[in-house]
């Protein structure tokens, strides 16, 4: 227990100790001339305090990765051009109107919180049902449509989260979920073909309540009528 202890306070001390305080601005403008990237920042962006802990980050994908973290954290979003020697800082809420790269192999979606446009071909559901099932999965600043022309959704999101909304795409476009869909659009139509007829018996009848008001007067009295004259029979067999 007492190993377990001081290795513990060994560790948070080394961490304390390689602690190091950097500005998000001056972080992205180490990476881009250790890396020879070109980038720029929107006027609107605020710059913010970063600690990093630990041990020194070499690679460039780690590196990139605190990046987009970070911004994905405080309101931003990062764009990077097809070439990939280029990257921007903006807001958010902007990215919905930003070129972005558009992805179409998910083998090529970053693992990171940069903002990409990723289209995916639906094989056996209604791509407009699957947009608006999925619409309250997108991030804040995420946005989900059906192309209107084939049965494909086009998203604009953090690579991160259109990597976890494949997935639940992937487990919906089967086969089983088709059948059941089908089945599901198959009795909402017999559904609505029974609530017409009833809708058009009634208004059948508000339309002719008067005759309807008449022809059931007019049962009744033969009925009152059959039952007074078995009543007489009846009287006058007992007399």
């Amino acid at each position: 227990m007492l190993k377990i202890i001081i290795t513990f306070l060994l560790t948070i001390t080394a961490l304390s100790i390689n602690a190091r305080e950097i500005s998000f601005i001056k972080m992205i403008d180490e990476y881009a001339k250790n890396y020879k990237l070109s980038y720029s920042i929107s006027p609107g962006v605020k710059d913010f305090e970063i600690t990093l802990r630990g041990r020194k980050i070499d690679k460039q994908e780690d590196v990139f990765k605190i990046i987009t973290t970070m911004g994905a954290l405080n309101g931003l979003g990062v764009a990077v051009d097809k070439s990939g020697g280029y990257f921007k800082i903006l807001s958010g809420k902007d990215m919905r109107e930003e070129d972005l790269s558009i992805l179409t192999d998910e083998k090529l979606i970053p693992d990171n919180y940069q903002y990409i446009r990723f289209i995916y071909n639906i094989r056996y559901l209604d791509s407009r049902e699957i947009v608006r099932g999925l619409r309250p999965l997108m991030s804040r600043y995420g946005r989900i449509r059906d192309d209107g022309i084939g049965n494909k959704v086009v998203m604009i999101d953090t690579a991160k989260n259109i990597l976890k909304i494949l997935n639940v795409i992937k487990t919906l476009d089967i086969p089983e979920t088709r059948k059941y869909a089908e089945e599901l659009h198959e009795f909402n139509e017999e559904f609505q073909k029974l609530s017409e007829s009833r809708e058009g018996f009634l208004n059948v009848l508000a339309k002719q309540h008067a005759l309807f008001i008449i022809l059931f007067s007019l049962i009744f009295l033969i009925i009152g009528f059959m039952i007074r004259g078995y009543m007489i029979r009846r009287i006058e067999g007992g007399l």
